[in-house]
């Protein structure tokens, strides 16, 4: 399936100016999606009218088997739930940055949540499960302590697994951190 972009221009009047939901969309458009101000038309497949609403669902199906995380509005990172959409915000301008589109991939890390865990094998360091808010305001970050206070030792933390992983195949690794 292909996107094609009619207009990436945010509608400027008012959102009750628009036209019923009865009438019909402009020639060769199906869709609008104006994620600032929460207004979504679609011409509907079986009927022909538009489809206006304040709610995404009512107009697209959104598709994801997992949880997921987002910057929202007040720029925290909070989790959704599967099939919901991911709306992105801007963390420090607050500004909507649009409905995240993005290809199905599988965390390869296990424990990724838990760094106190047997799959970890910790050098001069500690941890604990569920100590400290994480970056969406849940208890459920793990703490990183050195274990001595020689700065010549290494200090490290290695997943006991091998991930998989493809040869010219990109991967991404992502870690929130912040200070004590």
């Amino acid at each position: 399936m292909a996107t094609q972009i009619k207009s990436n221009k945010t509608y400027q009047g008012d959102a009750a100016a628009l036209p019923s939901p009865q009438a019909p969309m402009p020639k060769l458009a199906s869709l609008y999606l104006d994620f600032e101000k929460e207004l979504y038309i679609a011409l509907g497949r079986t009927t022909g009218n538009a489809i206006r609403s304040r709610r995404l669902a009512d107009v697209v199906t959104i598709t994801r088997a997992s949880e997921t995380t987002r910057v929202n509005k007040s720029g925290l990172i909070e989790y959704l739930a599967s099939g919901e959409a991911a709306i992105e915000y801007d963390p420090i301008t607050g500004e909507c940055l649009g409905l995240r589109v993005a290809a199905g991939t599988t965390n390869q890390v296990a424990n990724s949540e838990n760094f106190s865990g047997s799959t970890w094998t910790k050098t001069n360091v500690s941890t604990v499960a569920a100590k400290t808010t994480a970056p969406d305001g849940n208890p459920t970050a793990s703490p990183f302590n050195e274990t001595t206070d020689s700065s010549d030792l290494i200090h490290s933390m290695l997943e006991n697994a091998t991930p998989a992983a493809t040869t010219g195949s990109p991967v991404t690794f992502s870690i929130y951190a912040k200070a004590n």
